[in-house]
């Protein structure tokens, strides 16, 4: 096994392909109401294992390209200075890669570190009833600690942070105890499924490989299948008519929603929603509304097949330039003897052993050479 320009590209064009499936699949609601978001899920852990694991493995087929990558390679590996060969494309781009990446971290890690800042001094809600809907939830849905509830005029959607203790803030507004539950439920469950964490990593990603666009629609995507996956979490066992309660805290959130809020929160927070995505909205709203639990145990088994199959796949070539050697690195003198597979084949003797043949000579070869030759040489028995 071992990594290379080469096998880099195939790993960006395959994970790219993933996603661009991912979006289109993750648009289609009638995708959605047949399979729900596992086979979406699968093609993101498809992607990110493409994207971060370029190797090229031994059953790997190497197919050569003439003109597209002989190009590719002879402009990335020429030095703009003849004299300087850090001057190459590839040189000069690995570097600004690494600069602007560690430009990017820096910048969300401080981003981060102030947005956590702002709610340190906050006081956890006194109010008993949010406080009693909290614990309710966080024991229905077997966790382990209580999160804290913070009521703030800093934010204007729901939302849960933290990746050990768990906060859930909650814009100061009056709640029902409806709404109450099924927005702590929803916090919960996102905290129930690491989606704070699966955040974390996309993010990473869009970091590290920031000059890739499809990274970016990853994001987006995947964002989306976290809250959809929610919803369906939160109105799995819910009556029809309870749905229509989910929706409508939905619906009466958005409508006290203020987009000029005092802070856009970072990329490590689970949000009930998103202020600027309301086509996204108005997809879980639809599929809320008709959603039906459904056992899809063969569905996934075959979703699966389907991922395993096609990773296979994507491992199992990749394209190479290929050159052809000069012919005055070839023949060096006028005694020298060209040996092509046209003159050349494989002569077995009477005896067992084997020699290689040309127009010129025979030398013995070992059984061991006649596997390997004999992919490319006919082999003659002896007379």
């Amino acid at each position: 096994m071992n990594i290379s320009i080469y096998s880099f590209i195939m790993a960006i064009g395959w994970s790219s392909i993933l996603i661009v499936i991912m979006y289109l699949c993750r648009r289609n609601d009638f995708f959605i109401k047949q399979f729900g978001v596992f086979p979406l899920l699968l093609l993101f852990c498809g992607c990110m294992a493409r994207c971060l694991i370029p190797i090229e493995f031994p059953f790997t087929k190497i197919i050569p390209s003439e003109r597209i990558y002989t190009a590719v390679n002879t402009f990335i590996e020429t030095p703009f200075v003849r004299a300087n060969s850090w001057s190459t494309p590839i040189s000069i781009f690995i570097l600004l890669w690494i600069l602007i990446t560690l430009l990017l971290a820096t910048r969300k890690i401080l981003n981060y570190r102030e947005f956590v800042s702002e709610f340190l001094g906050l006081i956890i809600s006194s109010d008993e009833r949010v406080n009693r809907i909290s614990v309710e939830v966080s024991k229905e849905l077997n966790m382990k600690r209580t999160a804290q509830v913070i009521c703030t005029q800093a934010v204007s959607v729901p939302l849960g942070m933290g990746f050990f203790i768990k906060k859930i803030l909650l814009p100061d507004m009056n709640y029902s105890d409806e709404q109450l539950y099924y927005i702590l439920k929803h916090e919960y469950t996102h905290f129930k499924n690491r989606d704070i964490w699966i955040k974390l990593l996309i993010e990473v990603l869009c970091i590290v490989f920031w000059w890739n666009p499809f990274v970016y629609l990853l994001k987006v995507d995947l964002n989306q299948t976290l809250e959809i996956k929610c919803d369906f979490s939160v109105v799995d066992t819910l009556e029809k008519s309870k749905r229509v309660i989910y929706l409508q805290t939905m619906f009466d959130l958005m409508k006290g929603t203020n987009e000029n809020r005092l802070y856009k929160s970072p990329f490590i927070t689970a949000e009930f929603f998103d202020v600027f995505g309301k086509k996204n909205m108005v997809q879980r709203f639809r599929l809320v509304a008709t959603y039906k639990k459904q056992r899809r145990n063969w569905a996934s088994v075959v979703w699966v097949i389907i991922m395993v199959v096609t990773m296979v796949l994507s491992y199992s070539f990749i394209f190479q330039p290929k050159y052809e050697a000069p012919i005055e690195e070839i023949i060096t003198s006028e005694n020298a003897i060209e040996t092509t597979l046209e003159n050349t084949y494989i002569l077995k003797h009477k005896d067992g052993t084997y020699s290689i043949v040309d127009e010129h000579e025979m030398a013995p070869i070992k059984e061991e050479s006649v596997e390997i030759l004999s992919e490319e040489l006919e082999i003659i028995e002896e007379e």
